[in-house]
């Protein structure tokens, strides 16, 4: 684990959840816009999925996202981190606020830009999908 993590240079965003878990990091704009230009956000992964893996992911990283049919799956080079809350129906909806389809790519790269910290590791993940 980095020993001077980026997500401590930053302050906590809101008061902590119930759970004690902090939010630290940036937004990049707004869910819909970002929808529309075709980056979708990620706001965290499935609680359930999640692997002692993400204790290593720290904001900036990039990581590989890959849908297998059914559920999208974050990794890096090492391991797989967790699943995307994501849901496979969604692609055939259109967004109730934009009334557009949302890209969700069969592939791309998550650009971590927030991240939920417990007791000094992390926990769980946000961001934004870059499709490739």
């Amino acid at each position: 684990m980095n020993s001077n993590p980026v997500w401590m240079s930053h302050l906590p965003i809101g008061l902590p959840h119930k759970n004690g878990d902090r939010l630290y990091g940036t937004s990049s704009g707004y869910a819909a816009d970002l929808m529309a230009a075709g980056t979708p956000t990620v706001s965290s992964l499935f609680r359930k999925s999640i692997t002692p893996s993400v204790s290593s992911i720290d904001i900036g990283d990039m990581l590989q996202v890959v849908f297998d049919g059914s559920f999208w799956w974050v990794s890096n080079a090492d391991a797989v981190i967790g699943r995307l809350t994501w849901a496979a129906s969604s692609r055939d909806h259109p967004d109730p606020r934009t009334g557009i389809l949302p890209p969700l790519p069969d592939n791309g790269s998550l650009l971590v830009e927030r991240v939920f910290v417990n007791s000094g590791a992390v926990v769980n993940l946000g961001g934004k999908v870059l499709p490739t």
